[in-house]
């Protein structure tokens, strides 16, 4: 695999799928940053960058993404 540029933001819903696709995207090497809509997703995102999105706000996200190096996404 080339170099991997920017980050990969996963935009995490409830359950243990998204920390799972965090964990595996980090051990291929990829930098992770978790989007959680405030109060909405499981907490337990140890270890990684978090930014947590209050719903009134959610039209914000791309420009988060962006202001985070966020350069892939995926929603798990």
């Amino acid at each position: 695999m080339g170099q991997l540029v920017g980050k990969l933001a996963v935009i995490a819903g409830q359950g243990s799928l998204p920390e799972a696709v965090a964990n595996s995207a980090r051990e291929q090497g990829h930098e992770v940053v978790i989007f959680t809509v405030a109060g909405q997703a499981d907490a337990g995102f140890s270890g990684f960058e978090t930014i947590a999105i209050p719903l009134g706000a959610i039209g914000r996200t791309r420009e988060l993404l962006v202001e985070s190096g966020c350069t892939r996404m995926v929603m798990a």
